[in-house]
């Protein structure tokens, strides 16, 4: 089953700034077109950062995770089952959520007159379970519920995108 669920962004500041654009008549979808590709950039830099749009880092990989990441390679670990040099590389080496990066590689956005939408179309998927698990974690998962995926929120506001957004709307005021 996947379900979808909608953040929404009711930051008064940001609404009021909308509105006096919008009083003036100014074509809007040029201007959601400008939000879209400036919150896509910062939706795909959280997976670079492994943060939340608050600021949080995202939580570590699992050890369910690790193993099955060293798994899909060759010499990782030394005779007595240590890591090896390479295995601590791969390890070291691997951010939640960017193994294959996949899911930042989805990340889009939809502009029109009315507002514009950031997600992804990745809803699905046998190992995670998708992109509504990933932002809002899971009690249970995988085989018999015997994996917990934490939360590790990707889309949303931050207080960098709303001064990035400030600044695009207050450039279109100040042209209108």
């Amino acid at each position: 089953m996947t379900e979808i669920t909608q953040i929404t962004v009711n930051d008064e500041q940001v609404l009021t700034a909308l509105r006096n654009l919008a009083a003036k008549g100014v074509n809007m979808q040029p201007l959601f077109r400008d939000i879209g590709e400036t919150l896509m950039e910062s939706t795909k830099q959280r997976f670079e950062t492994s943060t939340a749009p608050d600021g949080s880092r995202w939580a570590a990989n699992s050890a369910v995770t690790i193993a099955a990441q060293l798994a899909n390679h060759s010499k990782t670990r030394n005779k007595n089952g240590s890591l090896s040099a390479k295995g601590r590389l791969i390890v070291a080496n691997k951010k939640p959520l960017v193994s294959s990066g996949v899911m930042a590689d989805t990340i889009r956005y939809a502009a029109s007159g009315d507002g514009v939408s950031i997600g992804t179309n990745r809803f699905s998927s046998e190992i995670t379970g998708g992109a509504a698990v990933l932002q809002f974690g899971t009690g249970r998962a995988g085989r018999g519920g015997a994996v917990t995926i934490p939360a590790r929120p990707f889309l949303g506001f931050s207080e960098s995108d709303k001064t990035e957004v400030m600044a695009i709307i207050h450039h279109y005021l100040a042209v209108a």
